[in-house]
């Protein structure tokens, strides 16, 4: 890999290698749901690309996704014309930290850059510039050493997303009118239970936690030293006995499975004094479910999304997706049916956060010949959840 000047622009890493099962069965193993046009004509992880493709603000991006997914990778970037800063090619899921310090590592070798924009491949963002422009505040906060995370202003008690609270203006420690508007973390707090969403919204100052970052390379470095230094010595260890071909890392597996599984919140956020949070509404949605997907996508007078060959009759609110054989519903409300020619799903939207159960238990009798598998019901209240406020896809966004 070749060597950059480091500065002010900021590369983007974005994060490829999640399995994405709660949007079963169009998401797969081979090719999951980053890698799938739910939002639009271009793959959730080419829409990433391109929103990250400012040259003036952006360095090359480095990628960071699974072993198996390298032909994919690739193919994906050609389709965009992104030439990859670097591929680095994960020999198994190890959760976000491991990824992080890898692509930290990596970028603090070659000088990509001096921060680190950490992505998701699989989010969708209605509104790029307002992303755009948290990300410009932010690394002012970046420059000065803090961890940036992005808090997400919730219109809605979600209970699938973790939150963040909002503490003291980071103006009041300082005199630089760059970071006004940019606040410390004073809790984190894991995805709650309804009734305290409920009670948060109504606090205030709290914000869905995103999973996206902005880092000061050498201080996020040396900070997983202190808190995670057995995270960086398995990173580093996978990176010096691994190999590299032109822009693709592949870390030494047997060192990078010493990393500890764990997600960089835990790792790092929820530990580090230097936590700051930048709130944006972005009308952003980490199309966690089929529900999710069928809250951003234009629909009918009668609510209803349907993609390839449907027919439907007396139906509202459903979301209706055939990939092969012509698919039909008839009298049924707020439901889910998705056909992919040699699968389906029909599940109630109020339980599609379920439907995660179901792809783990296909994976386990993948090779048993039982005709079905019937999984006990989850009591709850998702189905009193507030339907939240449309970010219909229209049109591809433009790059940001």
């Amino acid at each position: 890999m070749a060597k950059g000047a480091t500065g002010q622009r900021i590369t983007p890493v974005i994060l490829a290698g999640g399995s994405g099962t709660r949007l079963w069965p169009l998401s797969s193993d081979e090719k999951p749901k980053q890698f799938q046009a739910i939002a639009g004509q271009l793959s959730m992880f080419q829409q990433t690309l391109l929103r990250v493709g400012d040259t003036k603000r952006f360095t090359a991006p480095v990628i960071v996704g699974n072993e198996g997914h390298k032909a994919l990778l690739e193919t994906e970037l050609a389709a965009c014309g992104v030439e990859p800063a670097a591929i680095i090619l994960e020999p198994e899921g190890r959760n976000t930290a491991p990824a992080v310090a890898l692509a930290a590592l990596t970028s603090f070798a070659c000088k990509f850059s001096d921060y680190m924009l950490i992505m998701p491949s699989d989010h969708y963002i209605r509104d790029p510039d307002a992303m755009i422009s948290a990300i410009d505040k932010a690394r002012s906060a970046a420059q000065t050493g803090a961890f940036v995370t992005f808090g997400i202003a919730p219109d809605g008690p979600e209970t699938c997303y973790g939150y963040i609270k909002q503490g003291s203006p980071v103006i009041t420690h300082t005199k630089s009118k760059a970071l006004e508007g940019i606040f410390s973390v004073e809790q984190f707090v894991e995805k709650p239970p309804r009734h305290k969403a409920v009670t948060m919204l109504q606090e205030g100052c709290f914000y869905w936690n995103s999973g996206m970052f902005l880092f000061p390379v050498t201080p996020l470095i040396q900070e997983m030293q202190v808190l995670s230094p057995g995270i960086i010595a398995a990173c580093q260890d996978a990176l010096v006995k691994g190999k590299v071909s032109g822009q693709t890392v592949q870390p030494h597996a047997r060192s990078f499975a010493q990393a500890e599984h764990i997600s960089i919140d835990y790792a790092v956020m929820e530990r580090t004094a230097r936590a700051t949070v930048v709130p944006v509404d972005p009308l952003w949605s980490d199309v966690g479910s089929w529900t999710a997907v069928w809250e951003i996508s234009e629909r009918d007078n009668a609510e209803n999304v349907t993609i390839g060959d449907v027919i439907l009759h007396d139906v509202k609110g459903a979301y209706v997706r055939s990939e092969g054989p012509v698919t039909a519903v008839v009298g049924l409300d707020d439901v889910i049916v998705v056909n992919t020619g040699d699968a389906v799903i029909v599940a109630a939207k109020s339980h599609a956060q379920e439907i995660r159960q179901i792809a783990e238990a296909v994976r386990q009798r993948k090779d048993q010949s039982a005709p079905q598998v019937i999984l006990p019901v989850k009591k709850d209240d998702t189905s009193k959840k507030p339907v939240r406020r449309s970010m219909k896809a229209g049109p591809e966004t433009k790059a940001a």
